[in-house]
């Protein structure tokens, strides 16, 4: 077990009296099996008179009412805390829970309800709407899904790029050639580009030819 001190100061000036409405403040750590406050104390400036209660969470809600104006605003916070250091309990999954989607228990699906309803149900339809736009008009580039219009931008700005590299890698691959090397494989050339060639127009005209 281990003690700790959390000290929190807030101040605020201003350049002529002013009227302070109520507040609520936050300054309790929550407690718990493991979290134990051991002292605490507040200042409060101008005087003020400290409620408290506790939220739907379980923290420690401070309502302060002030009774007077003042050019000043000061609260001190400082609180003792003992923390109990508890060996890690091992959360095992539910067998029903293992794959995904799984239904929860008719008990523990009133409980959920509130955790999910959507936050912004009127965004729903144009969320989804922009969804399914989104994927029919995807494509890929270098394995990243990426809007179509983007990638038609990004295909005319790299397109040069490529092919800059392109003849930058075939002029650096020929400056290592030498001349007397290529001779004798000329032919071997000229045949595979009369092949490349003609296989190029077969798979043209049998395309064109399907497609009517």
């Amino acid at each position: 077990m281990k003690r700790i001190r959390i000290i929190h100061r807030t101040v605020y000036h201003y350049r002529q009296p002013v009227v302070f409405g109520p507040h609520r403040a936050l300054m309790r750590p929550r407690e718990g099996h493991d979290v134990r406050i051991v002292r605490g104390r507040i200042e409060i400036e101008p005087a003020a008179e400290v409620r408290w209660l506790r939220d739907i969470y379980g923290n420690s809600v401070a309502i302060v009412t002030f009774s007077q104006p003042g050019q000043k605003l000061h609260i001190l916070s400082e609180v003792e805390v003992d923390l109990r250091e508890d060996h890690p309990v091992e959360c095992l999954i539910d067998p029903a829970a293992r794959s995904y989607p799984f239904q929860y228990a008719a008990d523990e699906q009133v409980e959920l309800v509130a955790y999910r309803l959507p936050s912004y149900p009127h965004d729903g339809p144009a969320l989804q709407s922009w969804l399914l736009d989104l994927y029919r008009r995807s494509t890929f580039l270098v394995g990243v899904a990426i809007p179509g219009e983007t990638a038609r931008r990004a295909r005319e700005v790299l397109s040069p790029l490529r092919d800059l590299f392109a003849a930058i890698f075939f002029l650096s691959f020929g400056l290592k050639v030498a001349p007397a090397e290529v001779v004798p494989a000329l032919p071997a050339a000229l045949a595979l580009a009369v092949v490349t060639a003609a296989t190029k127009v077969l798979t043209g005209w049998y395309a064109a030819r399907r497609d009517g």
